[in-house]
């Protein structure tokens, strides 16, 4: 990966997103002038912000310290993806919000394995060490077998002694922003909330690939 190139085409998708550009526009004007291929074009649109719009999420982010005593909602595919990413030694980016994403394309043929229950242990461990007040894990339902893994994700909450419930449903996003912290990668969903947390960020102690920082 031409990593240098990368980087200055970053800077400059950035220069014009702080003018006020739309995203999706000059992502094509950048890309074509740095002849960035898709997995290029999609790594810089995902890592990618204006500076006022990465200090208001920066603003807004937690830590793990932070969640005693308050409402947790975990986005339950973009965060196990991002573990399992993690987890496989995949291409994680650091961004410009200080949040870090994957660059895997399989939410809608997302399917679970070995990977996903080593990455439900790790999410577990974590809050069980550091419990919220109450844990929503929540799963789109138009996804194929949300409700069997909701099912399976549940003997977590009793296997761990966490409190909480594991649920598939059609409007994810608004049950999310409705609780007092959101763990999600999703700019959008961030965006709405009150409070985030990078729950995922975490376990990049055990990461081995390649991570590409814009941060």
């Amino acid at each position: 990966m031409r990593i240098d190139v990368l980087y200055e085409a970053a800077e400059d998708l950035r220069f014009l997103l702080s003018r006020g550009y739309n995203k999706e526009s000059v992502l094509k004007i950048v890309g074509d002038r740095y002849q960035l291929d898709k997995l290029e074009r999609h790594i810089i649109y995902r890592g990618v912000y204006p500076h006022n719009i990465a200090e208001q999420v920066v603003k807004k982010t937690v830590t793990l310290s932070d969640l005693s005593g308050k409402e947790l909602a975990i986005d339950g595919f973009n965060q196990l993806i991002t573990v399992e990413a993690i987890l496989k030694g995949e291409i994680i980016i650091l961004c410009d919000d200080g949040f870090i994403r994957d660059v895997a394309a399989v939410f809608e043929k997302f399917k679970a394995t070995e990977t996903t229950f080593k990455a439900l242990n790790l999410i577990f461990k974590t809050l069980s060490a550091n419990p919220p007040k109450k844990t929503y894990f929540y799963l789109d339902s138009p996804i194929s077998k949300s409700g069997k893994l909701a099912a399976l994700i549940n003997s977590y909450f009793e296997q761990y002694n966490v409190k909480g419930e594991a649920s598939a449903i059609k409007n994810v996003d608004k049950e999310l922003i409705s609780k007092d912290v959101v763990a999600s990668s999703d700019h959008i969903i961030i965006s709405n909330a009150q409070r985030v947390i990078d729950l995922a960020k975490i376990f990049l102690n055990l990461y081995t690939g390649q991570i590409i920082s814009f941060k």
